[in-house]
Formats: C-alpha cells, sequence, structure tokens
C-alpha cells in the first residue's frame, strides 16, 4: 500500500517460460522430467492433449426431448434402410425441416444445389433413389458443445457406419488416419 495516496500498488509476476518444456503428463516418463529439471534447470508443464479417448469419454448421450436439444451429432433413417449423419450446433427440430425443405426443394426443381461445403447428400440420396426419410425415427448419437469435437464425433460416426451412410462427404473434419485401426475395433451406438 501506498503511504502518500493511501492506494494499493499492484506488482506483476512474470514467469519465464524459456527453460520450459510442455508435454502430456506419463508417469513412466516423470523421472525424465526430473533429469531436465535437476541437469539443466529445465521446468516441466504438463497440458493435456486431444486423445480419442478423451473425445468419446466426453460426449453424452440425449435428454428426452430430442427437437430441442442443440449442439448434437445426429441420424436421420431412411426407407431403405441407409441414414444420414449430421451434427448441429441448432435444436433438431429446426435442422431436420431444413432438411425436409431441401428434399421438397429438389422434388420441386428437379435438381440438387450443388455446395461442396455444405452438401449433405441427404437430398440428393432422396431425389437420385426417390426415397423418404423417416423424420420422425432420427435419433441423437452425441451432444457435444465444443465445435470441432462435434464434427469430429460426426465423421467418425459416418466412418464407422460407411456402408449405410448417404453422406457425400466424410464430415467437416479430418481423422487422423492412425485412429482407423481403433475405430474399427470400436463398438458406437448408432
Amino acid at each position: 500500500m501506498n503511504e502518500e495516496t493511501g492506494d494499493y500498488e499492484v506488482q506483476t509476476i512474470t514467469k519465464d517460460f524459456s527453460k520450459t518444456f510442455f508435454a502430456p503428463y506419463h508417469p513412466k516418463a516423470n523421472r525424465m522430467f526430473k533429469m531436465l529439471k535437476k541437469k539443466y534447470d529445465i521446468d516441466t508443464v504438463f497440458k493435456k492433449t486431444k486423445t480419442l479417448g478423451n473425445l468419446l469419454k466426453h460426449s453424452s448421450r440425449a435428454p428426452t426431448d430430442k427437437c430441442n436439444q442443440q449442439h448434437i451429432v445426429y441420424k436421420v433413417p431412411c426407407q431403405c434402410h441407409k441414414a444420414y449423419f449430421g451434427e448441429s450446433k441448432r435444436k433438431m427440430g429446426t435442422r431436420l425441416k431444413e432438411h425436409q425443405s431441401q428434399c421438397k426443394l429438389a422434388d420441386r426443381t428437379n435438381k440438387v444445389k450443388k455446395d461442396t461445403y455444405n452438401d449433405t447428400g441427404l437430398p440428393l440420396h432422396h431425389r437420385n433413389e426417390n426415397h423418404e426419410f423417416q423424420w420422425e425415427e432420427a435419433t441423437i448419437l452425441e451432444i457435444e458443445r465444443d465445435l470441432n469435437r462435434r464434427r469430429l464425433l460426426e465423421a467418425i460416426h459416418i466412418y464407422k457406419n460407411k456402408d449405410i451412410a448417404v453422406n457425400v462427404y466424410s464430415g467437416k473434419s479430418d481423422i487422423p488416419k492412425s485412429w482407423f485401426p481403433i475405430l474399427d475395433k470400436l463398438d458406437l451406438a448408432s
């Protein structure tokens, strides 16, 4: 406290990170980190990394009112036992209405608007195969607020269901190829 003005002085503490090593925590590497500190005076800061296990562990299942649920990965089945997999931050009811209007537009104009980024494959399958999607049977597969995680979960569901998915693209997120052997063994409820 400054005695002349009566104000408190704010002290800023700065940390020099030039001798800091950032790494994911692993108990077997702890001895190496201690050696770095002792021999070279290098501190270790443990940081969390994105893993497939963390991604799947934090996702949750849907509550009962699916039409009002936001931040979702969802599945819309078709009459031919195929399905569309998608993700949306908006309410599921709103997104399904958009899909329905895309299908009606494809019926009226007899063509599907091509959009390489947002092309869902849903109106394309509806128009080309003359199949109806079962909107009332749509289910929520995952709830995830983080956009990147949600897109990755969508891509994982498309990858796991590639035999029945009508999606034109495998989602807006790329799955690391090193995850394929793990994903092939993973059993997802979809």
